[in-house]
């Protein structure tokens, strides 16, 4: 009898796994909390600077900003490119919806719309405020990229 709940228990535990890759919401969590291939860098071609990359969370998030040095290369040169392997090297989650160009709607963990319905992620190049998708905007050796999170219903961010 021991026997036949010990396979019982085992059958529903995989019937539960099945069940669960059925679910799309929780795999696309996973891959977009892995989305980051560290292991093609080498495509990027050869390193051609550093810059720095800042994250300002806002403050009802109660999360430490963070921030530090991320590499551009030949081929992979832009704002988009230096957030993500700036995360990923600092295992913080992004989230990138991606069409005719890239918007981040999520960083740490800290969504557009959170904290109001007007709400979202921003970015500046050496303080400077930049109306280009992140995707499109090529950056150059000690460049300073900062990421906050802003409320859009003011006049500028």
């Amino acid at each position: 009898m021991r026997k036949y709940k010990l396979i019982f228990a085992l059958f529903l535990s995989i019937a539960m796994i099945f069940s669960l890759s059925a679910c799309t919401d929780v795999f696309s969590v996973f891959f977009v909390t892995n989305s980051t291939n560290v292991d093609t860098i080498s495509d990027y071609g050869e390193v051609t600077g550093t810059v720095t990359v800042s994250i300002i969370y806002p403050e009802e998030a109660e999360l430490e900003n963070t921030d530090g040095k991320a590499s551009i290369y030949e081929k992979n040169k832009t704002v988009l490119n230096a957030l993500s392997d700036f995360c990923a090297l600092n295992g913080i989650d992004i989230t990138i919806e991606t069409g005719a160009s890239s918007y981040v709607t999520s960083i740490g963990g800290i969504s557009e719309n959170d904290f109001g319905d007007s709400c979202g992620w921003v970015y500046t190049v050496n303080g400077e405020e930049v109306w280009e998708a992140a995707d499109k905007c090529e950056l150059e050796d000690g460049d300073i990229v900062e990421w906050k999170f802003v409320d859009f219903s003011g006049s500028s961010f």
